[in-house]
């Protein structure tokens, strides 16, 4: 079938295909001049009146003011420009075992999610949401705690959940340390359940697993 083409970009990659890109239908297509010149299916693209295109660090962004930025990498690959942000902190509880550290009080806890792509891109969300509190009355054995992650990430392409601790706080109704704070963990998303115990594949300064 026929489609309505609006704009014709070329872009190259370096040490890469040459290639050229137009919105259609609500899907950004492309063709590879060099080889049978085949219209095909890029990604998902709310047409608009016109795209541009820019070119950094070997990857083309793609905006038109209307739908979501899209990036091209090559092969080609393409995925969305950022993640929406994650809103609702991680359920907080306690297990006994032991805490990470040797400080009680009450700490915070919240997330972000991650997309890690094939061809090397990393891509972290912001969280705007009220960060999860957690008393640790005992840390030596009684009160490590324990964070509960949705079963689906809020972003499709997410693939971890990447975890941040605040300071401990000492006193009821003190303000939150929130966004002050460091990374603590990471997991897959396909994980639902993190203890921030006291082994070191869950509770050193840049865990994954």
């Amino acid at each position: 079938a026929q489609q309505a083409l609006y704009d014709l970009v070329p872009v190259r990659f370096e040490g890469g295909q040459p290639y050229l890109v137009a919105q259609a239908a609500n899907s950004l297509y492309y063709i590879d001049p060099e080889t049978s010149g085949a219209l095909t299916s890029g990604a998902p693209f709310t047409s608009g009146a016109a795209i541009t295109a820019v070119h950094f660090a070997n990857r083309w962004y793609f905006f038109n003011g209307v739908n979501d930025n899209v990036v091209m990498a090559s092969g080609p690959r393409w995925r969305r420009h950022g993640l929406n942000p994650v809103t609702s902190p991680p359920a907080g509880s306690t297990a006994s075992s032991a805490f990470a550290l040797s400080t009680s009080g009450t700490y915070e806890y919240w997330y972000t999610e991650v997309a890690k792509y094939a061809e090397g891109d990393e891509v972290e969300s912001a969280f705007t949401g009220t960060a999860t509190r957690v008393l640790v009355a005992d840390p030596t054995s009684a009160h490590a705690p324990v964070l509960t992650f949705p079963s689906q990430p809020l972003n499709p392409e997410a693939t971890h959940y990447r975890i941040y601790r605040g300071a401990a706080r000492y006193v009821a109704g003190e303000p939150s340390n929130f966004p002050i704070g460091y990374m603590v963990g990471e997991i897959a998303t396909s994980a639902t359940v993190w203890t921030n115990g006291g082994t070191p594949a869950n509770s050193s300064g840049y865990a994954t697993s």
